[in-house]
C-alpha cells in the first residue's frame, strides 16, 4: 500500500516537498486555504492585461540550489544583468553579473580603492556561501552546518575566532572595514536588508556578504511572473501523480497520541495521512496542532522577523526616470536609497510602531523586457519598502 503525504500550503516551499515526496513514491495532496496557487510566489492579472506578483518577484537563492534543474521544471527565466542598480543623484553603481563591469562602475563612482576592495570582498565572501549554500543540500543538521563553516574557514586563512567575529559582526561594520565610500555602502546595506534585519544589528554581516554570489549566478524574473515558478511546481507534482486542492486549506491536524495521523479541511473532510508536512507558519503549525501549551510558550519565545515591508504595485504608461539610466538599468533591482543614515532611521520608527516618514526603496520594472506583463507601451513597476508596522 502507497503511503499517503497531506501538505498543508501550496507555497513554493510546500509544493517543493510534495515534488519530492512524489517522487519518492508517497500518494501526495497538497491543501491550500486560498483560491491562487503559490503563496507570497504567485503571479495574478490585477488590472485587464497587467500581470502582477502577489509577493516575491526576483529569484535569487532557489537558483543556487538545484531543484529547477532536479526537478527539470517547465520554467523560463529571464537574467537580471545588471542585477542592482543604485542612482546618488548624477551618479550612480550599477552591480552587473560580470566583476570586472561592476568593479568599473564602482572605479567611476567611488574611486580605485574601492572598486578594488569590492573586487576582493566578492572573491572572498562569494567563497563562503558556496560552501553555505552546500550545507542546504542535505539535512539541516548541526553537523553538516559546522561542516560547511569549517570548509569555509579552511579557504579564507583566518583563525576560527577571527571568522566568527566576521560573521557575527554587524554587517554595517562589516562594510566600514572594507569600503570607504558611504553610497557604496549604502547600496550594499540597502540590498542586504531586503533579508529583514536591519544592518546595524549584530550576526547579520553574511546579509550582504552572501549577495556576492549573485556574481555567479545572476537573480531571475521568470517570464510571465513571479508565480510561474508554482506553476511549474504544480505542474511537475501533477505529472508524478501528486495534487493540489485549492481553496479548502487545513482547518486542523488529528492526532493519536504524539503521532498525527491526517488534516482535517476547512470543508470538513478528513484526509487520513501517513506523513504531514506543514508549510506554514511555526505558529500556525502549533494552532492547527490544537496544541495549547505548546502553542503559548511559542507565542512567548518565537520572534516574528522585522522583514515586514509595504509594496505597491502600479501600471503605467512609461518607466522611472533616472539621470544616469540606460536601456539595462531597467533589468536590474533598482535600490533607492539615499544613506545608511535614512536606513536606521527608517528602522527606528518600525521599532517605535511607525511607518517610515521616509521609507527607503527597491523598485523592479520586470515589464520593460517581459512583454507578457503589461499591454503594449505600457508597464508594472513594483515599488518595494522595508520595516512597516
Amino acid at each position: 500500500m502507497t503511503d499517503r503525504a497531506v501538505v498543508i500550503g501550496a507555497g513554493h516551499n510546500g509544493l517543493v516537498a510534495a515534488c519530492y515526496l512524489a517522487r519518492d513514491g508517497y500518494d501526495v495532496e497538497v491543501v491550500e486555504q486560498d483560491t491562487v496557487l503559490g503563496g507570497a510566489v504567485s503571479t495574478v492579472e490585477r488590472w485587464p492585461g497587467y500581470r502582477v506578483d502577489r509577493g516575491s518577484s526576483a529569484h535569487i537563492m532557489i537558483r543556487h540550489t538545484g531543484i529547477i534543474e532536479d526537478l527539470q521544471l517547465d520554467l523560463e527565466y529571464l537574467d537580471l544583468d545588471p542585477w542592482g542598480f543604485a542612482p546618488f543623484g548624477d551618479d550612480s553603481i550599477t552591480f552587473h553579473v560580470d566583476l570586472d563591469k561592476t568593479c568599473a562602475s564602482i572605479e567611476k563612482a567611488c574611486g580605485t580603492r574601492d572598486a578594488e576592495a569590492y573586487r576582493a570582498f566578492v572573491t572572498d565572501w562569494s567563497t563562503r556561501n558556496l560552501k553555505v549554500f552546500q550545507a542546504f543540500q542535505g539535512a539541516p543538521t548541526p553537523a553538516r552546518l559546522g561542516r560547511a563553516i569549517w570548509g569555509a574557514g579552511k579557504g579564507t586563512g583566518l583563525s576560527g575566532y577571527e571568522l566568527s567575529r566576521q560573521f557575527l559582526t554587524s554587517a554595517d561594520s562589516l562594510l566600514d572595514e572594507h569600503f570607504d565610500d558611504e553610497r557604496l555602502k549604502t547600496a550594499l546595506a540597502w540590498l542586504g536588508a531586503q533579508s529583514g534585519p536591519p544592518t546595524h544589528e549584530p550576526a547579520t554581516a553574511d546579509l550582504v556578504g552572501w549577495s556576492t554570489v549573485n556574481h555567479l549566478l545572476a537573480p531571475g524574473h521568470p517570464k510571465g511572473g513571479s508565480g510561474m515558478l508554482s506553476e511549474a511546481l504544480a505542474s511537475r507534482l501533477r505529472s508524478y501523480g501528486g495534487r493540489v486542492r485549492l481553496g479548502d486549506g487545513a482547518a486542523r491536524m488529528t492526532r493519536q497520541g504524539t503521532r498525527v495521523t491526517g488534516v482535517v479541511t476547512s470543508g470538513g473532510e478528513h484526509l487520513r495521512a501517513d506523513a504531514v508536512v506543514a508549510g506554514c507558519h511555526v505558529l500556525t503549525t502549533l494552532e492547527l496542532l490544537d496544541d495549547r501549551p505548546l502553542l503559548d510558550r511559542a507565542r512567548r519565545t518565537v520572534r516574528v522577523g522585522n522583514g515586514i515591508g509595504m509594496v505597491v504595485r502600479l501600471a503605467t504608461t512609461d518607466l522611472p526616470r533616472y539621470p544616469t539610466a540606460t536601456e539595462e538599468t531597467y533589468r536590474a533591482m533598482q535600490l533607492l536609497a539615499p544613506s545608511r543614515q535614512a536606513l536606521r532611521k527608517a528602522h527606528g520608527e518600525w521599532n517605535a510602531g511607525l511607518p517610515p516618514t521616509e521609507p527607503a526603496a527597491l523598485a523592479m520594472t520586470f515589464s520593460a523586457f517581459d512583454d507578457t506583463l503589461a499591454p503594449a507601451g505600457h508597464h508594472t513597476v513594483t515599488v518595494w519598502g522595508q520595516w512597516h508596522p
